[in-house]
């Protein structure tokens, strides 16, 4: 395994509610693409924002997340990446 080309970053839903209506859902694990705010901090340690496609995140099996486009806003702290997505 490559670290750059197969890295799970762990997704730890705060702050979300599930009674929210809407379609959006996050698996924990996912693969975080090259092109992701939530990526691209994690390589470099830059707080990141920037508009994103979440059909670009999927799973180990292929799972994609909904083709919708979202803001992401990301920055790192000590040993984690914290970001906010904003429908």
């Amino acid at each position: 395994m490559l670290p750059d080309v197969d890295r799970a970053l762990r997704i730890d839903i705060r702050g979300f509610s599930p009674d929210a209506h809407t379609d959006l859902f996050v698996i924990p694990n996912m693969r975080a693409p090259p092109s992701s705010p939530v990526r691209r901090t994690h390589q470099s340690s830059e707080a990141i924002s920037a508009f994103e496609r979440l059909s670009q995140w999927c799973t180990s099996d292929g799972m994609r997340l909904k083709g919708v486009t979202v803001l992401t806003s990301s920055f790192s702290y000590r040993d984690s990446v914290f970001a906010l997505i904003s429908i």
